[in-house]
């Protein structure tokens, strides 16, 4: 079976490809025989880790008390996620209210996939995984939402809906439920966080944006909870769980990409945990790591350095080696030794995770610029020309190369100025909870922290909290949260060439389900104590014990309660007037070349004139009704080059119908020109007012000239 599962790896890592006339490879793209055989390695590599009866199963009692306890606050739970369903439709197309140029992006690259074109990996726009973007285009396309913004909102929103029941699962396998009162304790911690997630500002306001961050914390939300359950019960079908929520996540956002070094930090700390209370074993332990880390490693990092083929079919072959080793690590021969199982277990997930990750880590190969793009613009710059005066080191391929931001450190930076400047992010990146958050006004309003209040306080309670009781009870599932938190965080921190963008709302959105789990526990752990209190060595009457699960289930309720007072004027009011205070009200803009389009006119014979700091024509194309609406034009003297450019699409000039342009009313050489060649023309200055405020009002002002027959030929020259 194993060889049969690499050969499909091998067909999906060669026939997902675009090719151009001379047969090279330009990018990774779903074909259908790919398609299938990747899947079909997947279920196979599924299929021989989970298959192979005692030598990958652990005890299965402990899942079978763990869904004893599984039955909770249930009730809560479902209220607060009908809750967080109402708060994330509630003016859902007026919070936030307009599109912006990323949202325009990601619906072109969903209308491609509606197109025919399925790509692993969108490098427009710095580089951005696809899976939303085939979420939108089955919203937009077979579900018919329209490919707008209303498609882009919904769906986001549902996975904010689904972030609420992850959230109550993810706390229960954390916090586990070894006796009756920890099942009482997960219980309760898991209904106060999915209460949280449904009214907090962080997640509603993700789920308003229309874009992908919210994949990030619902993986890591899966991720969490799978681990768990791996690191508590030694499972093969939960490891495997957590290699497919891994490998899925790689395509989600690139946050994501930190998730695989996530789960060794944890594993290798599991392992520590464990064997430190046996000081003799601790030796054997370290030993055994140390060959397994060898065994793995070596053949990996000899494969890389070859280049070439050795290093493009790298996940393909690093698939079926973690399995045997896995196989090997967990037989019943090694499993009893301290270090094998675990490792084993975590070979088992990594292979799985190499199975999913080989089509984009194809793409990675073929163009590492743009798959990279990002993270290293974050990191170490953006990407400059290469030119004889500039003091950047040349790169032996090529004409760019990344340099840090000398507005920041002046050079390039040595290590210690990495260091410092990675101290002082990892400080704003931990303070966004409580003393500054993301300044970005697409994010936040005036810079305030990523919690309310409240929900601060929780967390600055409950970490000291939660170290304790991790310290008491000695699990190391329940290390998880303090270290997925700092660790998810990275994301934001490691912007060090734009320190301006740490703390990020969206790129530490990973940090989400820790976060809000930990500012639980406080509540949680203070529910389960009194439900479970008992004053007389007799116990207590029955109708008094309904009592105290009322009372719980009142101060559950009031908790999430003021946390949405405390957060709902912050999103419905204060983050959309902040917003609108931001970015132009396209809503207002965009009436009259409606009007034009559905009156005498139509989208081909009307044109947009740039002007600095104005306009995406994109944007009104999409609510216009065509996100591709090409007609935005740098100049006026490019009208005729445009109209010849769109003969024979669906934006072709109609020469029967009038002439609309739209120009900015500070752009006279625009209006001078039209007057001059086009006299006839009606020329009318639009005016348009917006609210910024809930007493605030804003105004401006563009001209729309429209011509009412073909003055304007496409054969004029500029």
């Amino acid at each position: 079976m194993i060889p049969l599962a690499a050969c499909l790896g091998f067909l999906a890592h060669s026939v997902n490809l675009s090719v151009d006339a001379q047969g090279s490879a330009m990018d990774v793209v779903w074909t259908p025989i790919g398609l299938v055989g990747w899947t079909l390695s997947l279920l196979l590599w599924w299929y021989i880790l989970g298959s192979d009866g005692p030598t990958l199963s652990g005890d299965s009692s402990a899942g079978e008390d763990r869904r004893a306890g599984s039955r909770g606050p249930w009730i809560a739970v479902v209220l607060f996620t009908l809750l967080a369903a109402w708060l994330r439709t509630h003016q859902l197309g007026l919070v936030p209210p307009e599109m912006t140029s990323d949202h325009v992006e990601l619906l072109l690259d969903a209308l491609r996939i509606h197109g025919g074109f399925y790509p692993v990996f969108f490098a427009n726009n710095g580089g951005r995984e696809a899976l939303q973007m085939y979420l939108v285009a089955l919203a937009a396309g077979p579900l018919g939402m329209g490919f707008n913004f209303r498609a882009l909102q919904w769906v986001s929103a549902i996975e904010g809906v689904l972030l609420v029941p992850a959230t109550y699962w993810m706390s229960l396998q954390v916090v586990g439920g070894a006796t009756a009162r920890q099942k009482a304790t997960a219980r309760w911690v898991g209904a106060v966080a999915a209460g949280l997630m449904a009214v907090s500002y962080w997640p509603l306001m993700l789920s308003g944006l229309g874009l992908r961050i919210l994949l990030t914390p619902l993986t890591v939300a899966l991720a969490m909870g799978f681990l768990a359950r791996a690191m508590r019960e030694d499972r093969a079908r939960d490891y495997l769980a957590l290699g497919a929520t891994l490998g899925v996540g790689l395509y989600g956002y690139q946050a994501n990409r930190m998730l695989p070094l996530v789960v060794v930090v944890v594993f290798v700390a599991q392992l520590f945990l464990a064997v430190f209370r046996r000081r003799e074993e601790l030796l054997r332990a370290a030993g055994q790591a140390l060959l397994v880390l060898m065994a793995t490693l070596l053949p990996i990092t000899l494969l890389f350095l070859a280049g070439g083929t050795p290093r493009a079919y790298l996940m393909v072959l690093m698939a079926p080696w973690f399995v045997v080793l896995a196989v090997v690590l967990r037989s019943t021969t090694l499993g009893n030794r301290p270090a094998a199982r675990p490792l084993g277990g975590l070979l088992a997930a990594l292979a799985l995770i190499a199975a999913f990750a080989v089509p984009i880590y194809h793409y990675s190969l073929l163009q590492p610029a743009a798959f990279w793009a990002r993270t290293t613009s974050r990191f170490l710059g953006d990407l400059h020309p290469i030119n004889p005066t500039s003091d950047a080191p040349a790169r032996a391929d090529g004409n760019l190369t990344p340099i840090f931001d000398r507005t920041v450190h002046g050079s390039s930076p040595d290590a210690r100025t990495l260091l410092d400047s990675f101290l002082v992010a990892g400080r704003d990146a931990f303070g966004m909870f409580h003393i500054q958050g993301d300044r970005a006004w697409i994010s936040n309003v005036a810079n305030r922290p990523a919690l309310d209040p409240l929900t601060g306080g929780l967390l600055a309670l409950g970490l000291p909290l939660w170290w304790v009781w991790w310290r008491r009870q000695r699990d190391p599932a329940l290390v998880l949260p303090l270290l997925v938190l700092p660790l998810m965080l990275l994301p934001s921190a490691l912007a060090l060439a734009h320190p301006i963008e740490n703390p990020s709302f969206t790129r530490a959105s990973g940090a989400l389900p820790p976060v809000l789990l930990i500012a639980a526990l406080p509540v949680g752990w203070a529910l389960s104590w009194w439900t479970q209190f008992r004053p007389a060595p007799r116990g207590e009457p029955g109708r008094l014990r309904g009592w105290r699960q009322l009372a719980a289930y009142a101060a559950l309720l009031v908790t999430v309660l003021a946390v949405l007072a405390l957060n709902y004027e912050r999103y419905f009011t204060d983050y959309r007037y902040n917003y609108s205070r931001h970015w132009l009200p396209y809503r207002e803009i965009v009436e009259p070349l409606r009007v034009f389009v559905e009156s005498e006119g139509a989208l081909g014979n009307a044109f947009v004139v740039a002007h600095p700091h104005w306009l995406d024509h994109r944007i009104l194309g999409a609510m216009a009704g065509d996100p591709t609406w090409p007609n935005g034009l740098l100049r006026l003297g490019e009208l005729p080059i445009y109209i010849a450019r769109n003969q024979g699409t669906r934006h072709a000039y109609d020469p029967a119908k009038p002439l609309f342009v739209m120009f900015h009313t500070d752009d006279r050489e625009t209006e001078e020109q039209l007057l001059l060649e086009a006299s006839e023309g009606t020329l009318q200055r639009i005016q348009y007012r917006w609210q910024t405020g809930p007493t605030e009002w804003s105004e401006g002002q563009f001209v729309t000239y429209t011509v009412p027959t073909s003055a304007v030929r496409a054969d004029k020259s500029d």
